[in-house]
């Protein structure tokens, strides 16, 4: 699993997805290749002998070699066969390959690591080649396991069903092998605030993504989009700014495809509740959401209370936790978890979790020496237990510290941009 929270990514330093023991992808944005700047792409390392193979950016690689160390952007020709030359000149798009396109603000990959999404929200290119911004977009890729790398499959943007430019692919997350949804921000990139909701017709080189209905829409001026998790047939989202203090929801579907939102009303949303319910306007409570079970997590990054509700310190952060009963519709607080330093942590601006443990930064806010990974393990009826921080080295002390959070195989994948 892995982190993919628009938030950071909308300030372009990454995403982050985990395929299995031995593989992850890492989305780059703002990544510039030989012939253009800031157009974005993904790399893929893999795990060998407790170290990660990374690719190191050369900015004069040519697309075949950055392709054949790992490092992918959206090709040109529709077939994207770099490695042998078989180009179809007759469907060349640049649709996601223009400067700014923030190819890689979000990535995912399928619970059978079989295929990957990455969205392109800032996608530039109508379909009739009209250059305008924010269409928005994704494209997906396939793994092919003779080669041990990943293949173009299909590419999508907003502007085919000439609808309004919504900035779709900010955030993405697969409820199956073969459903998608995909996000704009609300508050960062536009102001449409959406859902949509996409399949795929298979796992090869054959398939092709096929868009549903926006799941959600007009959200706007509530923060919509920033962090989206999927568990079962729910996906959970946060609404920072609303109403006010922000708040979380979430919508139901049996086939990922189709899907039945709650409404959004002030009576509807969840928000902060019981001894806890001391708010500040600017707490952008529901900036982060995870769920694992029943568990549920929600990061409030600019609060600045206590376990009681008492004022410590400004922006220092926390996690409110929750189990939920999503056939009662009732949920229950467990705790709220708070960084072991106080004032200007942005604690909970990302949240990773896995059935036994939940790993939680500062995303891209903080560019301390302070900035950690806090680790938490957890049980079903108990509340965490810390286990440890995870800090910066020496190099890296001027950098923000878990901009993007993998966990896999009790190992914790911190990005650090």
């Amino acid at each position: 699993t892995g982190s993919s929270n628009a938030y950071n990514s909308v300030m372009s330093v990454g995403s982050l997805a985990l395929m299995n023991s031995t593989h992850a992808i890492v989305g780059v944005p703002s990544l510039s290749w030989p012939t253009v700047s800031y157009v974005g792409g993904f790399y893929s390392p893999q795990l060998s002998n407790g170290s990660w193979s990374m690719p190191s950016f050369t900015t004069n690689w040519s697309e075949s070699v950055g392709y054949e160390n790992g490092l992918y952007r959206i090709p040109l020709h529709t077939n994207g066969r770099l490695e042998s030359g078989n180009i179809d000149y007759s469907s060349l798009m640049t649709n996601g390959r223009i400067s700014g396109d923030g190819f890689g603000t979000s990535v995912a990959i399928s619970p059978d690591g079989k295929t990957a999404a990455i969205g392109i929200p800032n996608c530039h290119l109508s379909y009739s080649s009209t250059i305008s911004s924010y269409y928005g977009g994704l494209n997906t890729f396939y793994f092919d396991s003779t080669t041990n790398s990943w293949r173009f499959q299909d590419r999508w943007s907003e502007s085919y069903l000439s609808t309004n430019n919504t900035g779709i692919g900010a955030t993405i997350a697969f409820y199956d092998d073969t459903h998608i949804l995909s996000t704009t921000t609300g508050s960062n990139r536009q102001t449409y605030g959406a859902m949509r909701s996409f399949s795929i017709s298979s796992e090869d080189d054959t398939g092709s993504i096929t868009s549903g209905n926006l799941v959600l829409e007009n959200l706007t001026s509530t923060g919509f989009g920033a962090s989206i998790s999927i568990s079962g047939n729910n996906v959970y989202y946060g609404l920072p700014t609303y109403p006010v203090y922000g708040s979380w929801n979430y919508a139901t579907s049996t086939d990922g495809l189709t899907w039945s939102a709650l409404s959004t009303s002030t009576s509807s949303v969840f928000t902060i509740d019981g001894i806890i319910n001391v708010r500040n306007i600017n707490d952008n409570f529901g900036l982060s959401v995870a769920t694992k079970n029943k568990r549920f997590w929600a990061g409030a990054p600019y609060s600045e209370t206590d376990t009681s509700g008492v004022t410590i310190s400004s922006n220092t952060g926390s996690v409110y936790v929750y189990d939920y009963n999503t056939t009662l519709n009732e949920k229950v607080f467990i705790e709220k978890l708070l960084p072991n330093t106080y004032g200007n942590m942005y604690f909970g601006a990302v949240i990773e979790a896995s059935d036994d443990t939940v790993a939680i930064s500062s995303g891209n806010l903080n560019a301390a020496s302070t900035a950690a990974v806090s680790v938490f393990s957890y049980t079903a009826d108990n509340t965490s237990t810390k286990l440890v921080d995870l800090v910066k080295s020496s190099i890296e002390t001027s950098q923000p510290f878990g901009s993007a959070i993998g966990i896999m195989d009790n190992r914790i994948k911190c990005h650090i941009l």
